[in-house]
């Protein structure tokens, strides 16, 4: 249960944002007000207002914006804003003579920056104000995208997209939903960016804000839930310290000593402090002196001290001769 309510906010989320996708994008209309124009020597009245049907130009040409006024109305000033989204990209002055205008565009000047669509806006200016407004897309064509600075940076976004999906699905397994969604949302954020570029660039779909808008924050937010759902819930646990068994403990031997008692003479104690046996028997006739009744006992001894105090078949060791 806790994974479905998990789950449910980005679902919505994901369909919203796919809603979002399929909006449609800006209206552009052709031709406001009493005027005729052509972009390109195509007439802007025939409807351009759309991917499918933008005006289609090399990217080499100088293009052409001419029209006059159907009314008669003189034209004092006339502007053709080139425009991505709502930013203006260029806007170019053209001449007036009368009810007629032309303006001009030398393509080539700007298409290192980027091809693909772009919204034109002619505003044809009066005496009174604005006397008609012509609106079209345009293809810049005939130049592989890779080769402009947009196409450039787009690619390499969608690099790192790609980077960024590859190592999330290596990871999936040792990462819970909430990170893995956090990576997969980035890796959708930064492959919308590149896509709507791309598509741009590529003529297939304009630079709106519904579109790209729609695009990324879908791309961020479905990639977001497919994290979640790919999850392997449970995060790597760090290995424990590693338990080294102890090394095995030398076998212990019996050697002996006298233990004299409290009433023993000087000798016998003497004789106690300092002499130790590799046998029983080595002690038994080994005593201080005639008729010494001290205890011999045993007491445990390593190997390494054996052979360091014993060498050879030597069956006493007396610490003074060291």
């Amino acid at each position: 249960m806790r994974g479905i309510r998990f789950i449910r906010p980005w679902l919505a989320a994901a369909t919203l944002a796919g809603v979002v996708v399929m909006m449609p994008g800006r209206a552009s209309a052709t031709i406001s007000g009493p005027c005729t124009a052509t972009l390109a020597g195509v007439p802007v009245t025939a409807g351009h207002d759309s991917a499918s049907s933008a005006v289609r130009v090399d990217y080499r040409s100088v293009v052409h914006y001419d029209g006059e006024t159907t009314n008669r109305a003189k034209v004092k000033n006339i502007a053709v804003h080139v425009e991505v989204q709502s930013f203006n990209v260029r806007t170019t002055e053209g001449k007036t003579d009368g009810n007629t205008w032309t303006a001009t565009a030398d393509v080539k000047k700007y298409a290192w920056v980027g091809v693909g669509l772009y919204h034109v806006r002619g505003v044809a200016l009066g005496s009174g104000g604005t006397v008609c407004t012509g609106l079209a897309y345009v293809c810049v064509a005939d130049k592989t995208p890779f080769l402009t600075v947009a196409g450039i940076l787009a690619g390499a976004l969608g690099v790192v997209a790609l980077y960024l999906l590859i190592k999330g699905l290596v990871v999936r397994s040792s990462r819970r939903r909430g990170e893995l969604a956090t990576r997969f949302g980035l890796t959708g954020l930064v492959g919308g960016i590149a896509a709507v570029v791309l598509l741009q660039q590529f003529c297939v779909l304009p630079l709106t804000e519904t579109l790209s808008g729609g695009i990324v924050g879908g791309g961020l937010l479905g990639m977001a839930l497919i994290g979640a759902l790919v999850a392997g819930g449970h995060p790597k646990q760090a290995p424990g310290p590693v338990v080294v068994p102890p090394k095995r403990r030398e076998e212990l031997e019996q050697v002996y000593r006298f233990e004299p008692s409290e009433a023993a003479c000087n000798a016998c104690k003497s004789h106690a402090a300092h002499r130790t046996y590799r046998s029983e028997e080595a002690a038994a006739g080994d005593r201080a002196h005639p008729g010494c009744d001290c205890k011999i006992a045993a007491r445990p001894s390593h190997r390494g001290e054996l052979v360091a105090h014993f060498p050879g078949a030597r069956s006493v060791y007396d610490d003074r001769e060291t």
